[in-house]
């Protein structure tokens, strides 16, 4: 579920949603807003507005329009008051400019406010398009919260400042499904997909509908994220044991979530928060359940911190366990061998951890969810195999996460597995002719006997195997 529609579940299961999407924040309805999302990127050297202009519309969204005192303070606030807004004296662009000589936001809404500085705008034409502007003398460079107009692709030196704008601001406001809830949200929560990763949703791209559920996002790159893919999983048939999630997951193609940063946590646990993935128990006092996480110790461990370690391998270096309930505590009869999410009180799911139990101990059942994640590369492209799957970049017919092509032996008819099909590997067929395979493993197909199939690979696929 997005964040909104998880807002509307809180008010009959108390449950309240995070409001950030990596880097982006959205002003929230419940807070006076309008919903949209906002993002400040960072260019690292001069830009020209038109490019910042394209580059939010390649990302499905607009440059910021402030058409109100409520949502200028609310992006001076999350935005303007931070260091990496500014190049020298130039705070961000946004999405101001002249349009026949009056001047317009590039989404069409009404000119209804405005902030510029006292005696802007100044520039008579000539300066067409609008940004925060910092005012000072000499490198002072005091930084204002209003807008100057100014040139398009402007790099000069005054006053022992830079004049030249590196940075701007990001809006997202469309819904194109009509649900009400802006889609850059729902994108990024994974209640809907969008595994093309353009901010807009597949189904309104396809033109089918839309249905909300919980859906793999890409925690990317570009975002400083690692590539991988997460998604919640909600099995029916309520709480299962951590061992057949982890199984589930295996199946998958992935594994269940490893969190070594804070920041990975942070994705993993946006994602986390479909309907039904978290559980508010009747205990008292009350708990918030949530999904299993890949980190589990062996039942011989010392208790309660030993051998604590991921399934997939990954060291064991970042901890975020629960400190008010002292976890890991190995607690209500022990047995808590598993990593879930848990938090007291009914109102705010948090990415704690907390060592749990199957079945569940205290009052507090175990989870009836888990966090898969994908992070393999079998064809070493330096791309996750999980998004080519769904973006149809790669066949996966068998529906197991793992590309066909992955699966497909190249050379099948190499037997002695030296890179190139010939007598040795025709000598060992028909040495093994009517057997399973012998010493060598003749039997090129796996099919439990030496046979006409397995010669007619070798033979299909003889001289050097493909690189």
């Amino acid at each position: 579920m997005n964040l909104k529609s998880m807002a509307a579940v809180a008010m009959t299961s108390g449950v309240v949603t995070s409001v950030a999407a990596g880097d982006a924040v959205q002003w929230r309805v419940a807070d006076g807003g309008n919903g949209h999302w906002y993002q400040l990127i960072h260019n690292g050297s001069y830009l020209c507005w038109s490019d910042a202009n394209d580059r939010a519309i390649a990302l499905g969204a607009t440059l910021v329009s402030e058409t109100s005192i409520a949502e200028h303070n609310f992006i001076a606030a999350q935005f303007i008051s931070r260091d990496d807004a500014w190049s020298g004296r130039w705070g961000p662009w946004i999405g101001a400019h002249l349009v026949n000589g009056a001047w317009s936001w590039t989404t069409g809404e009404s000119w209804s406010f405005s902030a510029w500085y006292p005696g802007e705008p100044n520039g008579h034409g000539a300066e067409p398009v609008a940004s925060y502007i910092a005012l000072g003398e000499g490198g002072g460079c005091g930084r204002t919260t209003t807008w100057n107009d100014w040139v398009n692709c402007a790099q000069v030196q005054s006053s022992g400042c830079e004049v030249g704008v590196w940075n701007y601001i990001v809006e997202w406001s469309a819904d194109c499904n009509n649900d009400g809830i802006v889609d850059y949200g729902q994108c990024r929560d994974g209640s809907l997909p969008d595994f093309n990763g353009n901010n807009i949703p597949d189904c309104c791209e396809q033109g089918t509908a839309c249905a909300v559920g919980s859906y793999p996002v890409e925690w990317r790159v570009s975002e400083g994220g690692n590539g991988h893919w997460y998604r919640l999983a909600v099995p029916t048939g309520g709480s299962l044991p951590w061992g057949t999630a982890r199984d589930n997951a295996a199946a998958a193609g992935g594994y269940l979530a490893t969190l070594t940063s804070s920041a990975e946590s942070d994705f993993a646990f946006s994602v986390s928060q479909f309907a039904g993935g978290w559980q508010v128990t009747n205990a008292t006092p009350q708990y918030c359940v949530g999904p299993w996480l890949g980190g589990s110790q062996p039942p011989d461990a010392i208790e309660p911190t030993g051998g604590w370690r991921w399934g997939n391998g990954e060291p064991w270096s970042w901890t975020n366990w629960w400190a008010p309930s002292n976890e890991p505590n190995d607690g209500c009869g022990g047995g808590e061998d598993y990593l879930s999410w848990l938090s007291q009180g009914s109102a705010s799911p948090s990415p704690w951890w907390n060592d749990s139990a199957f079945p569940g101990n205290c009052g507090i059942p175990s989870p009836n969810s888990y966090v898969i994640e994908w992070s393999s590369d079998c064809n070493s492209d330096g791309i996750v195999d999980y998004g080519q799957i769904l973006n149809g970049e790669l066949a996966d017919t068998n529906d197991n996460g793992v590309p066909d092509v992955c699966e497909q032996t190249p050379c099948p008819g190499d037997i002695a597995t030296d890179g190139v099909v010939n007598g040795v590997d025709l000598a060992a067929v028909l040495n093994n002719w009517g057997t399973t395979g012998g010493a060598l493993g003749a039997d090129a197909n796996g099919d439990g006997v030496v046979d006409g199939a397995d010669l007619a690979l070798v033979l299909n696929s003889w001289g050097p195997c493909p690189k």
